[in-house]
């Protein structure tokens, strides 16, 4: 389906091109234009993403820093900053006695997955659009 749609996007950029300035001859330009209000969706959609998606992953790792610092503020240790800084990373739950910082862990690792995976669905689409072009 991606395949077919980029097939004709380029044939009717190329069409375009071949034609720019001449009046329509053809069956094949008034098929291009008919098809020019899905390919300016297209288009319209590919700006969209590209101007905001890089917005939008710097703020979802922004948005980590105060749901990180919210699962701190319950956490009885006395290296809250190097919870906080080693938190960003999915490394499991590590043994520790302490109920309150093995509850940090686990809630963590949640939001980690979460963002993280939000983060990776902006980047996927990002490069699908990054394809059509």
């Amino acid at each position: 389906m991606i395949w077919v749609k980029v097939v004709l996007v380029d044939a009717i950029r190329l069409q375009r091109d071949n034609t720019a300035g001449q009046t329509p001859r053809n069956n094949k330009w008034n098929f291009a234009q008919r098809l020019s209000p899905h390919l300016t969706d297209t288009i319209m959609l590919q700006e969209y993403v590209f101007r905001f998606a890089p917005i939008v992953i710097l703020v979802l790792f922004l948005l980590l820093i105060p749901i990180k610092l919210l699962l701190l503020r319950n956490v009885k240790a006395n290296n809250k900053e190097g919870l906080f800084l080693g938190s960003f990373f999915m490394l499991g739950n590590r043994p520790t006695t302490i109920a309150s910082k093995q509850l940090f862990y686990k809630q963590s690792n949640t939001v980690n997955g979460i963002v993280y995976g939000l983060i990776a669905l902006v980047v996927a689409f990002y490069v699908l659009m990054q394809s059509i072009r």
